[in-house]
């Protein structure tokens, strides 16, 4: 079985142009799956031996172990996935997860910020960035421009990392690579483009003073090389501790901050999801949450007798 997933991780790689993200996620859950089999069957576990009632005692298994439905729907639409293409090219002659029912997974409403809280975060974020660097260290002007990007045109971690130097087009629009390697334009607000200057100014002299000419990456770690995901995390983690803010924040609880305050603002849902990035506009539709002061000013505005 073990050859038939390294195949189909190739598939997805190669002709699903899947990220490395999604094959991390897919490679975990089916090795962990290949070890249940293993442990169950002694190490025989062949692919054309695995029934839909097996399927049902490892999902049965999972559960037991305290997994988290959304967990669970994962690894589900995994299996139904890995075993869709091992009958497509004839390795097996009966699918076992064609009829594997998924577990329903609720959604919840993204967390994200007031606008009010916005601003009280981002002025935080600037006097620590002013308190760190002066206003004109590399690190601080870096940390101050993360949060401001995300605000700005609600990237992706992923996407911030895989940043260049060139992706800021003068015309005030960032070229980001998203999900499957599907390019998109997304403009940028004019307090960011303000702030861009003297980013670069200091990227420079950061890059020079490693002996470096030039370096595409536009967010820098302290060896002078692109900064991964998880140290844009990290980066957030700990500006969020020093500023003392009144909440956690991440960076995808900016994400939602922006299509939320896009959306109450009146933008299109179509919009909101292409500037996102999503391929369904399901997935847009959970920011279409309503909050307390939008519900209370259509309230007001609406209900004859709300004013009397």
């Amino acid at each position: 079985m073990k050859e038939y997933i390294e195949k189909f991780l190739s598939h997805l790689e190669v002709d699903c142009n899947c990220s490395a993200h999604t094959l991390r996620a897919y490679r975990t859950d089916l090795l962990g799956f290949l070890d249940f089999a293993g442990e169950k069957t002694h190490g025989d576990a062949a692919a054309d031996a695995v029934t839909r009632q097996f399927l049902r005692n490892y999902l049965a298994h999972l559960t037991l172990a305290g997994l988290k439905p959304r967990t669970l729907a994962r690894k589900t639409a995994c299996l139904k996935s890995f075993y869709k293409y091992l009958a497509r090219m004839k390795y097996i002659t009966v699918n076992p997860a064609g009829l594997l029912g998924t577990p329903k997974v609720g959604r919840s409403v993204p967390d994200f910020l007031y606008f009010h809280q916005l601003e009280k975060l981002l002025d935080a974020v600037r006097e620590y960035a002013e308190r760190e660097g002066a206003g004109t260290g590399y690190f601080p002007l870096r940390d101050r421009l993360l949060f401001e990007v995300v605000y700005s045109s609600g990237l992706r971690v992923s996407e911030l990392a895989s940043l260049n130097d060139d992706s800021f087009t003068a015309g005030g629009f960032i070229r980001v690579m998203g999900k499957g390697s599907k390019e998109r334009m997304v403009p940028y607000t004019r307090r960011l483009a303000d702030l861009l200057g003297s980013y670069r100014e200091a990227r420079n002299i950061f890059i020079t003073g490693h002996g470096a000419l030039s370096c595409p990456a536009f967010f820098l770690n302290k060896k002078c090389r692109r900064i991964s995901p998880r140290g844009i995390r990290t980066v957030f983690s700990k500006v969020i501790r020093e500023t003392a803010f009144e909440k956690k924040i991440h960076p995808h609880t900016l994400r939602h901050t922006f299509a939320t305050h896009l959306l109450e603002g009146g933008c299109d849902i179509r919009a909101v999801q292409e500037l996102l990035g999503h391929a369904s506009l399901s997935t847009t539709q959970v920011y279409t949450h309503i909050t307390r002061d939008r519900l209370k000013n259509v309230y007001l505005s609406s209900h004859p007798r709300a004013r009397h």
